[in-house]
Parts: C-alpha cells; sequence; structure tokens
C-alpha cells in the first residue's frame, strides 16, 4: 500500500514539474510473496530488487538489508513508508554513515527516538506545554534542550512501570479505567485496556510478551473521546507546517477503519489551538520531514489530549492532500533535497501565495486558504467483520472498482492477485469529497457500493457500507469505542434475503455434486456397467444451515460467487454476502483461518465458560483472542507457537450440559410470495404503476427504499 501511493505521488509531481513521470527513478524491495501474488508496487516501480521472504524481520523491517539494497542500487534516498522500518532511529543512523551519506526521507536518529518513543515523546510533550492525561509519568518532565536529544534512563524509567504491584499502584492513583501500552508497540499490539486490579494481572503478561523487552506505561482512559490529529511537515531550516486536521475516531482494536478531515467536532479555536501545540512541539526537537500528532478529544471536557507523535507519514494522508492541495509525499522528497517550505508551490498555494514566487511566507502568523470541502476515508482490509474483524488471506478473483470525480482509490493487489499471510490486511483505500461532510459521506457510500471483490478473502466492504450509514456516524456522535461496542453486541452487515441464498446455496452445492457424480457415472458407462442407484443425476436434497436454521432442499438473475472456508460455504450473491454454515460440533474447536497459536490463556483441563477467551492466535500480524465456542472442560491439542491451517484441532471440550448446545431447527416455513412475472415497460404509465406500488409498500413497512431505488433503475435500464 505504502509503495504504490508513494510512486503515484511522486509520478505525478515529477510530470507536473518536470514533464517526465520518471524524472525520479524509484527502486522497490519485493519479496517471493509479493511477487507471487503480482504485488502492483512491483510493476509501478522503474526497478525492484527481490529480497528475503517471510515476516517483515526478513525484509522490510530488516534495517541491514534495507542499507544493503540502498547501497547496492546506488539510490540517493530512502522512503521508509509506514509501520515496518519507517520508526526504527536505526535506519536513519545507518544510512548517514553509507560512504554515499544515503539521505533518509523523515527526520534525524535522535528526533526519531526521542518522539518515536511514546514514553519519551509524551515526556518531551509535558515539557513543551501540550496537555497529557494523567499517566505513569505524570510528575517527569524534561526538555529536548535539557537532554540535548537523549532522555537519561533514570529519569526514563521514573515514568515506567516494571512489575505488576508497580502498575497496580499506578493505576489505582490515576483511576481506572485506564490502558497499559508498549512503549514500542503499534497496529494494536502491546495495548490493553484494564477496568480493576484482576484484568492489570492479566493484561500486564500479555502487553509483556505481545512487545518483548519493550518499557511499559498506564494512562488514564479518555472515555468517550474523539481520535484527532495534525499532520505536520518540517523542513531543514526549522520551518513547520501544519495541513489542518484529521479526525480517525472510528477505530477497532485501537485500529483505524474511516478517516475525515477535516474535523468538525471540535471548534475551531480549539483546533487552531492544538496545531500550533503540535507545531511547537515538533520545532523543539528540530523535527525534519512528515510528521502526524495525535491527540484525543473529550467530549465530555472539550479539552485536548497529547496521545503520541508519529516519526512518519501515515496511511490515511490522502485525506489531508485533498483538503490541503499539497502532494505530501513529494513535499517529502523536496525536504529531502534541501528546499525549504516556502519554495513549495504547493505550499504556497496553502498561504494564497503565487506557487512560482520566492517572497518569505510567516508561517506562524499568516492565516492559510479554507479547507477544500470535506473527505471521508475508508480502509478496505481483508477481514471478517461478522467474526471480530478477524483477518483473512488468500486469492482474489476479481476487484472491481472505478475513480470519479469526487471518489478516488488505490489498491495494492488487483484481479488475479491475492493476500499473502505475511502482508497486511488492509489492501485498499477509498476516499471521497463533498462541500459537506454529509455529502462526502453520501459520495462513500455510492463508491462502496459498486465495489467488487470477490474470492478466497472477506472484506470490510459491507460492513463499512451498512456502518457509516448508520445515524450515529451521520449525526456525528461517535467515538473512540463506538465500532468495538457494535462487535461486542454481533450488529452484522446487511445480508441476502434468506430465500436468496438458500436458492443459491442450494444451486452451487449441486452443480458441484453433479460434477463429481457426472465423473463416476462416466466411469461406470465405460466399463460397460450401469450406473448404481446412488449415482443419480435427477434427484438431489441439500440440507443448509443458515442462521441457525436448517432448509432442506425470482424471476431476477443474480451473480454468485462461493468459497469453501473450514466452517462451510461463504456466498456472494451480487455484493450481500452470507455463510452456509456446517453443522457444528461445539466440542471440537477448530481454527478458521491461517495464523499463528501464540498462547493458551488458560492451562490443559480447566473450566471454561461459553464465549470465554481460551487462547492467542497471530493472523497478519494482528494478535486476537479465540473464544470458546460452549461451556466446559478444555483439553488442549495443539502445541503453542503452532502454525494453524483452516480446520486444524485446537482443543476439545467437555460439555458441561450438551442439551444446551444450540442446535439448527427444520424450516417450517415456505419461501414467500413473489407474485406472477412481471413484463417491465419503459411506457410512463407502466413507470407510474410500479413507483406508485413501491410506494405503498415502502409505506407499509414491506420494501426498503434501496430495493425499491434498485428496481427503478433495473426498470430503466431494460
Amino acid at each position: 500500500m505504502a509503495a504504490v501511493k508513494f510512486i503515484r505521488s511522486v509520478q505525478d509531481w515529477a510530470y507536473k514539474s518536470f514533464g517526465n513521470e520518471h524524472a525520479i527513478a524509484l527502486v522497490a524491495m519485493a519479496t517471493p510473496e509479493d511477487m507471487r501474488v503480482d504485488a502492483e508496487h512491483i510493476k509501478m516501480a522503474d526497478q525492484f530488487v527481490e529480497v528475503p521472504g517471510g515476516s517483515n524481520a526478513n525484509n522490510y523491517a530488516n534495517v541491514r538489508l534495507i542499507v544493503q539494497t540502498a547501497e547496492k542500487a546506488n539510490v540517493d534516498a530512502v522512503w521508509p513508508g509506514w509501520g515496518h522500518a519507517s520508526e526504527k532511529p536505526e535506519l536513519p543512523a545507518a544510512l548517514a554513515e553509507t560512504a554515499s551519506s544515503i539521505s533518509f526521507l523523515g527526520p534525524g536518529a535522535e528526533a526519531m527516538a526521542a518522539l518515536g518513543d511514546k514514553v519519551g515523546s509524551t515526556i518531551l510533550a509535558q515539557a513543551a506545554g501540550v496537555p497529557t492525561l494523567p499517566w505513569s509519568g505524570s510528575d517527569v518532565s524534561l526538555s529536548y534542550k535539557e537532554c540535548k536529544g537523549s532522555i537519561p534512563g533514570d529519569v526514563y524509567q521514573r515514568a515506567c512501570l516494571h512489575s505488576v504491584e508497580e502498575t497496580l499502584a499506578c493505576c489505582n492513583t490515576i483511576q481506572y479505567p485506564c490502558m497499559l501500552k508498549a512503549s514500542w508497540g503499534g497496529g494494536g499490539k502491546g495495548i490493553r485496556k484494564v477496568g480493576n486490579d484482576e484484568e492489570v494481572r492479566m493484561a500486564f503478561k500479555q502487553v509483556q510478551g505481545e512487545v518483548p523487552g519493550s518499557p511499559i506505561f498506564a494512562m488514564k482512559l479518555a472515555p468517550q473521546s474523539r481520535h484527532l490529529e495534525v499532520q505536520l511537515l518540517c523542513d531543514q531550516f526549522g520551518n513547520v507546517v501544519s495541513l489542518f486536521s484529521r479526525d480517525c475516531s472510528v477505530q477497532r482494536r485501537h485500529q483505524k477503519i474511516i478517516e475525515e478531515g477535516p474535523v468538525t467536532k471540535a471548534s475551531p479555536q480549539l483546533l487552531q489551538e492544538m496545531e500550533a501545540c503540535a507545531r511547537a512541539l515538533a520545532r523543539s526537537v528540530g523535527y525534519v520531514g512528515a510528521a502526524t500528532v495525535e491527540f484525543l478529544y473529550g467530549l465530555e471536557s472539550k479539552q485536548y489530549y497529547f496521545l503520541e507523535l508519529n516519526p512518519r507519514l501515515q496511511v490515511e494522508h490522502p485525506v489531508t492532500e485533498w483538503i490541503s492541495g499539497v502532494n505530501i509525499p513529494s513535499c517529502q522528497v523536496m525536504i529531502g533535497m534541501g528546499i525549504r517550505l516556502e519554495r513549495m508551490p504547493d505550499i504556497r498555494r496553502l498561504f494564497g501565495k503565487d506557487p512560482r514566487g520566492s517572497d518569505p511566507i510567516e508561517f506562524e502568523r499568516e492565516a492559510q486558504v479554507q479547507p477544500h470541502g470535506a473527505v471521508v476515508a475508508v480502509r478496505i482490509t481483508s477481514e471478517d467483520a461478522d467474526d471480530g474483524f478477524k483477518p483473512t488471506c488468500g486469492s482474489i478473483d476479481e476487484l472491481s472498482f472505478r475513480n470519479s470525480p469526487d471518489v478516488w482509490g488505490y489498491f495494492s493487489f488487483k484481479s488475479g492477485g491475492g493476500i499473502h499471510e505475511f502482508s497486511d490486511s488492509q489492501f485498499g483505500h477509498l476516499f471521497a469529497k463533498g462541500q459537506t461532510r454529509e455529502s462526502a459521506i453520501r459520495a462513500m457510500v455510492v463508491a462502496l457500493k459498486q465495489v467488487k471483490i470477490r474470492g478466497e478473502i472477506r472484506t470490510t466492504v459491507d460492513y463499512t457500507t451498512d456502518m457509516i450509514q448508520h445515524q450515529v456516524f451521520m449525526g456525528n456522535n461517535h467515538h473512540t469505542g463506538w465500532l468495538d461496542s457494535r462487535i461486542a453486541a454481533h450488529v452484522k452487515a446487511e445480508t441476502p434475503a434468506w430465500y436468496l441464498s438458500v436458492i443459491c446455496g442450494a444451486l452451487l452445492r449441486v452443480i458441484e455434486q453433479v460434477n463429481l457424480r457426472s465423473a463416476d457415472y462416466l466411469g461406470f458407462l465405460e466399463k460397460g456397467q450401469l450406473p448404481p442407484a446412488r449415482l443419480t443425476l435427477i434427484s438431489f436434497q441439500q440440507q443448509l444451515v443458515l442462521e441457525g436454521i436448517k432448509y432442506t432442499v425470482d424471476g431476477l438473475s443474480h451473480v454468485v460467487h462461493s468459497e469453501e472456508e473450514a466452517m462451510g460455504t461463504r456466498i456472494t450473491i451480487d455484493s450481500l454476502t452470507c455463510l452456509l454454515a456446517n453443522e457444528s460440533d461445539p466440542s471440537r474447536l477448530i481454527a478458521s483461518s491461517p495464523g499463528k497459536l501464540v498462547r493458551y490463556l488458560l492451562p490443559d483441563g480447566s473450566h471454561v465458560k461459553n464465549d470465554q477467551p481460551y487462547a492467542e492466535v497471530e493472523v497478519m500480524k494482528m494478535l486476537m483472542p479465540l473464544l470458546s465456542s460452549a461451556a466446559g472442560q478444555l483439553h488442549l491439542c495443539m502445541s503453542e507457537s503452532s502454525v494453524m491451517n483452516p480446520g486444524d484441532l485446537i482443543a476439545t471440550l467437555n460439555l458441561d450440559d450438551p442439551e444446551a448446545v444450540t442446535k439448527a431447527e427444520p424450516y417450517a416455513g415456505g419461501f414467500p410470495d413473489l407474485g406472477p412475472p412481471q413484463v417491465y415497460s419503459s411506457g410512463v404509465d407502466h413507470r407510474f404503476k410500479r413507483s406508485l406500488h413501491d410506494a405503498r409498500m415502502i409505506l407499509a413497512g414491506k420494501l426498503s427504499c434501496s430495493h425499491a431505488a434498485a428496481a427503478l433503475c433495473a426498470s430503466e435500464n431494460s
């Protein structure tokens, strides 16, 4: 994802500036897994260098390998992307020591070490006067100048927690609920919410295990808050510019799903103050490059608090690009070249100046132009939203999306590619703009409904489409815990009508059965034998379980796609998805997706409750709990650190009450009355009668507005 966006932005800037999109040659790293799934960045780059496969420790997060590759390719600069090695101070330090002093398109090692570390950055933020929440280092303050870029170890350790006992005392001092965080964590790793002493005892060990060796700190949880951030650009001459603000409050497991800009929930005066604090913090440490300063905004207190500073570009930066008109990756390149911010055309436009001018700009005094409308962004991830956003991997048979004047998006893979087990779950990002926030949301809904992704993976498209139309999001009343509360309440996306699922599912299974029987049938005939009655190609019976109901088995046609999973057959009818589940045995706890069994949370032979976490697994770099399907005595079958495949047996249960297990009940009803076949005409009288009929059905609650509009559109196109 990062490489695709960077290449597009730099090539666009190069063509506009030099008339040649390849004026700056771009060399990409590529793993065997990337090449196997035909990753998009390989085709876009001017050159690629193959690097070892496997986890990112072998390639994209391997500082030594990156430096060696850069030297062999004879590059002038390295752009680290986001994640991987982008926050490792060792990378800019190692590049500076190369024979040609390869530039790093980001901050220097000292500034990155000071601000990229969550504990260190919060200490420095306090010294710079940036508001912070109560935390384990509330009484620790040291400016960047005082420590000369390196916080002394004894001062740093005063803000950290070293044992369960220290953590308990700290959490009781700052009062529950709290967050336990690993200073080196990120992407949802090394962070736990705790509400009492018992949860602290369990969470402390989990945070330690997820980010080994990392310092740990505690911070007061801000309930009912929004996650706001400020995008910064800093040149080599001490100039700092803030490019408005973003709201990234829709998150699951502390990872963003929806971003928008500019911020509309806080007052303009507070946002100006927040941006000024962010600029002051970056200026106090001599920061160079792009950075994102993250804040929590209390909905009740109307106050903002420093969260962390990301010393890199973030995946949601196109939100800022669209409302500010600034090509941020190109600015990173120009900063690396030693160009002042005031000489960059996009920055000059931001302050209402002549793009070709050279007069100085007083960044702290002169006003910026107003944001260009509103932008809403949605991340496209290979996750199963109906199963707690569990990551999935596999091939992509079809990926269809069209940009429009109001919607732009990009993907790291195309049709025929896929998501491998070592890649990030995000493989696409869509951005919609409008004059207002509401118009941007509506443009995004239209775009999401036109996205077609079919293959072995699951995606969040249908779930997100439903979520952003919810009155809470439309009314701008959500908070950082809203999506997690929806997941906990098992809120699911819209599914196809049950009768469509049953019909299409039965047809798919019968087709497969016909193919299997046909081969055996022909085999008997070739031998001159009469096929047995069990190989009949005339009569078939299928039993399907849908939403806990067992079905034994429209004039409209439907595109149906199926994928076999460990839990049953996943079918997509048009753009809606459902699972035709196998009748499950709750006494067998099996893996539903590939991954790694990290640890068991309960010992062998212990008692487990229904829906209680009993193990943690790592799926595509995410740690997720496994929940027991019933109550009973747990018997472990798989070793910790084992690699799991779909269908593998993890553990078994001696059920407390086998009779209490929910079983699929046979469906006693029939198909709904679909009415007689209808002949559609484009005549005015026929269209009026259909519209009147649909209006009456909507008022009677028997037809949704979206279905009526779809039917009208289909009739007009016929």
